[in-house]
């Protein structure tokens, strides 16, 4: 029986390595062998809250940004008129970036409760360290060696090869030092360099919770800023970025969840609806600033996640084992759905005759492409770089203090 805490829950389901895509994080776990009932519907142990109402909500996400990319794809003139036809074809899924919202949010949630005990623990850096380098590079370099000749040989884009040492090691500097999110060698970088920035912070809270936490606080109310677009374009832009205040609300988020935040149902609804309700409003007031979407999907997340935490702590939920599936894989679907969504479109487009129905086809089976081979790329080869490089690091931390070897073996 795994200790608890003095709110009940295991601590035990706290200590795996974190990454908002991953298919490991903190209490979201899931067995990605057992797939002949993927429909099935699977109720969470109780007892031990998993919050796989979180893990489902991941793989959710990480479709509503592979379905906005497949949306915009369509709609690039990059040849002609025929292939791309714009935004005709599904414009309900524009507002799909709302998937990255969701991701900072539950990454800040997670990160603390994850560590919350761990906190002045000067042990517990390393051990941090490590699991999150284990978890964000080895996939991101295996997507990277797909994206570099993908960009050649089928995109025709050139790229400058000095931006490359920042791309290929997430360095957390602004995108204008790196050519701009348009000029990206792998276009979902930039999201990735904000969650290295505040892994880089939060060692502070590790290291000195009592000057991180009040750092970590200032850094994200100095990031409600950016909603009005105050700070200038650069590395005050970038470092006091208005996601990073989303980051702040997931770290909140985790705090109240240690002290039995109430109406968990009221929170989950009024959190749906606020996401619902900008997801409308996006596609009727396009031209309303981008950033005030952006954080209010970023409210919407926080509220859904604190609802749905409160309620898995109160009593099981059921989650349908396909969408556990994706959560598994929205690390590698969100890294690895780029190039298919472009290699799908084109390859269908020229496949299926010029019809009406040619374009909602395309996008269909598109989607669907992508979808399962962002699966595939999870199975066959996140999965086995995990276990790769799980070994390297095990004879690494054999010359460390035995004191410290449980903390950084434990995926």
């Amino acid at each position: 029986m795994a200790d608890t805490d003095a709110t009940g829950l295991p601590d035990a389901h706290f200590q795996q390595s974190f990454h908002p895509f991953n298919n490991s994080n903190v209490g979201l776990t899931f067995s990605a062998d057992r797939y002949t009932s993927l429909f099935w519907w699977v109720p969470m142990r109780s007892k031990s809250p998993e919050y796989l109402t979180l893990q489902a909500g991941r793989g959710l996400a990480a479709l509503s940004v592979m379905l906005l990319h497949i949306e915009n794809t369509l709609g690039t003139n990059k040849h002609s008129a025929t292939l791309y036809p714009g935004y005709q074809v599904l414009q309900i899924f524009r507002p799909g970036y709302s998937g990255v919202e969701f991701f900072f949010v539950l990454s800040g949630f997670v990160i603390f409760l994850a560590h919350r005990q761990k906190l002045g623990d000067v042990n517990q850096i390393l051990p941090f360290v490590i699991k999150r380098l284990r978890r964000i590079y080895p996939i991101f370099w295996a997507t990277m060696m797909v994206m570099i000749p993908f960009n050649y040989l089928f995109m025709h884009r050139r790229f400058q090869l000095t931006r490359l040492p920042a791309a290929i090691l997430i360095l957390p500097i602004p995108t204008s030092f790196s050519g701009g999110p348009q000029e990206a060698w792998l276009p979902v970088e930039w999201t990735l360099r904000h969650e290295i920035l505040f892994y880089l912070l939060f060692l502070l809270v590790i290291w000195r919770p009592k000057v991180g936490i009040p750092v970590l606080s200032a850094w994200s109310l100095a990031s409600v800023c950016d909603i009005w677009n105050v700070y200038p374009t650069g590395w005050s832009e970038f470092l006091l970025s208005r996601f990073h205040l989303l980051f702040g609300l997931g770290v909140l988020t985790a705090w109240l969840s240690t002290r039995r935040i109430r109406l968990p149902r009221t929170l989950l609804c009024c959190g749906g609806s606020l996401f619902l309700a900008t997801w409308i409003t996006f596609l009727c007031i396009p031209k309303w600033p981008l950033r005030y979407f952006e954080m209010l999907f970023g409210l919407g997340a926080w509220l859904m996640i604190a609802g749905a935490v409160r309620m898995e702590q109160i009593r099981p939920v059921r989650v349908p084992e396909f969408l556990l599936l994706l959560g598994n894989a929205s690390y590698a679907i969100y890294l690895i759905h780029y190039p298919l969504v472009a290699i799908g479109v084109n390859g269908i487009i020229r496949v299926f005759p010029d019809t009406v129905f040619r374009n909602l086809t395309c996008f269909a089976l598109t989607a669907v492409v992508s979808a399962l081979g962002g699966i595939a790329f999870h199975l066959y080869v996140e999965k086995r770089l995990i276990a790769l490089c799980g070994q390297w690091t095990s004879h690494f931390v054999r010359a460390l203090p035995q004191r410290d070897l449980h903390s950084i073996a434990r995926v």
